[in-house]
């Protein structure tokens, strides 16, 4: 997994050297906009002009949108993977950095597929989507942006019990950032309050 997350790294960087705006599409929920926060905090910091839409969930109306947009790259954060026969057709190049179950369409060269479910990882509990996309940007020397996966983790109720899989690999990578680790905040989901 973290092999096909240095290709993604080695993608962005690229199109981070040839100085094109790139396109981030992201889910709306806690999972998708810490997803996208990760990426765009990273772009920032290298000075790369992005573009972020968030959005509801990913529709065929959606992406054939976004196929008529002139970008070199596009970026599918906590989205992306049940289409990715859909998304092979776009002719820039694409990342998908999710966690939800994959569809089984291999990906065209010009799309690179992060998902734990590719690697037999379990994408309910060991990686959320803000952890897909963090990946992505590990390599480009951006583990101090280990914490927004980590909230997109908690967003996406992962943790609750401890953090496991990659996630931990994560929680690693925050505290040599040296992320405070405070265990007395206690988040609920909504079946449990109203």
């Amino acid at each position: 997994m973290l092999n096909r997350a240095t290709e993604a790294s080695n993608m962005l960087k690229e199109h981070i050297e040839n100085d094109e705006v790139i396109r981030i599409i992201s889910h709306n929920d806690a999972d998708g906009i810490s997803a996208a926060a990760v990426i765009a905090n990273a772009l920032k910091e290298e000075n790369a002009q992005f573009h972020t839409t968030i959005v509801p969930r990913l529709k065929e109306d959606v992406i054939n949108q976004l196929r008529h947009e002139q970008h070199d790259l596009f970026i599918f954060s906590d989205m992306g993977s049940s289409f990715v026969k859909e998304l092979n057709t776009f002719k820039s190049d694409v990342i998908i950095a999710d966690h939800h179950q994959v569809d089984g369409t291999e990906s065209e060269s010009n799309l690179v597929h992060v998902n734990p479910h590719l690697f037999e990882i379990d994408g309910s509990k060991d990686l959320s989507g803000a952890g897909s996309a963090y990946l992505c940007v590990r390599d480009l020397d951006k583990k101090h942006f280990a914490y927004f996966a980590l909230i997109g983790a908690f967003g996406d109720m992962q943790g609750q019990d401890g953090f496991t899989g990659v996630n931990k690999l994560i929680l690693d990578d925050a505290k040599e950032s040296n992320l405070e680790i405070n265990e007395d905040l206690k988040i609920v989901s909504k079946a449990s309050e109203p």
